[in-house]
């Protein structure tokens, strides 16, 4: 009977602590565990099954690191996104090093390589939205980082923690060991609440007030506790039909950004409401409105009842000369 194998690998079974993360580590930590992995293929049978699974947090703390430092060049991906990147990175990596391990092998194994039979997917996992697990969701991902302080004559010491990019509330254990010759060690833990800040959306017309087919300039300043914020995404949108140059555009290093707005063509009065939404990674969405009025075109030329006036005169005048030209009326005068 065909079995089910599984082969479970911890993120730190690829990224030791000790180690930076580069690839060569990293592809050499999958080589030797690869070896381990194809001596176990040696002990199931051809017709089993096996499946191995990794842990990324190591990975994906690296790479969220990176994100959160290349935000003024590119946009962060979100968590997901990251997991699912991590996810192609360490099955290139294993099935790599475990396609060459096998190619080493003289017997069944070899032929599993040459056929192609190992390849990585990149998974999605189901889970219950009632588990309680979920309602404090924790994980810790990325590097461990240690801050040595002495503590000052009235035993205290002072550390700054910064915290990392995160897409969704997270809570963070910060951990203090205490040493000193003479004396025990001694541990104490505190937990941290990452949460998300919403982005201030403040939105400028300029005119606010427009005609027909003309344009005013929507000036979008985007700020978390008073700092701009740089790198903000930014969609326009209006409650009438009207035209922007653009619908997106990302926020300059102090918060701005600006659209074109063009009214639309109208013989009444209209005031317009102008949407704009701010999002960025590690911030929970903001969003403004303004209004611009749009009045109609002031008419040009006579006014319509003048102009119907001097038309009936001169088709009155026409008909008197057709008439004259036909002898139908005769005008003529004496002198007294």
């Amino acid at each position: 009977m065909a079995r089910r194998i599984l082969v479970a690998l911890g993120g730190n079974a690829i990224k030791q602590a000790n180690e930076a993360g580069t690839t060569q580590e990293q592809f050499r930590n999958c080589a030797t565990t690869a070896k381990v992995i194809v001596e176990v293929l040696g002990r199931v049978y051809t017709d089993d099954r096996v499946a191995i699974t990794h842990g990324n947090g190591p990975q994906a703390g690296n790479l969220l690191l990176q994100q959160e430092e290349c935000t003024k060049l590119v946009p962060p991906q979100d968590f997901d996104v990251v997991g699912a990147m991590t996810q192609g990175q360490i099955g290139y990596m294993l099935s790599q090093t475990i396609h060459n391990a096998l190619l080493e092998c003289s017997d069944w194994r070899r032929e599993m390589a040459e056929r192609g039979w190992v390849f990585a997917v990149t998974n999605q996992v189901l889970v219950d939205i009632n588990d309680k697990s979920f309602q404090d969701p924790t994980k810790p991902v990325g590097n461990f980082y240690t801050e040595n302080r002495t503590t000052d004559a009235n035993g205290e010491c002072v550390s700054t923690f910064t915290p990392p990019l995160a897409t969704a509330p997270i809570n963070i254990t910060i951990t203090a060991t205490v040493t000193k010759k003479g004396y025990a060690n001694s541990t104490g833990r505190t937990t941290v609440l990452l949460d998300l800040g919403t982005l201030d959306v403040q939105v400028t017309a300029s005119p606010a007030t427009i005609e027909s087919k003309a344009t005013s300039t929507v000036t979008v300043h985007i700020t978390y506790n008073l700092d701009p914020v740089e790198n903000a995404v930014v969609t326009v949108s209006s409650s009438v039909n009207g035209t922007f140059s653009v619908t997106t555009a990302t926020t300059n290093e102090n918060g701005y950004c600006t659209f074109v707005f063009s009214a639309p063509q109208t013989t009444i009065q209209v005031d317009i409401t102008v949407t704009a939404t701010a999002t960025k990674t590690g911030y929970v969405e903001g969003q403004s409105q303004r209004r611009i009025t749009v009045n109609p075109t002031a008419p040009t030329g006579l006014p319509l009842t003048t102009i119907i006036v001097i038309a009936a005169v001169i088709v009155v005048i026409a008909i008197v000369l057709v008439l004259v030209g036909l002898r139908i009326i005769v005008i003529s005068w004496e002198e007294v």
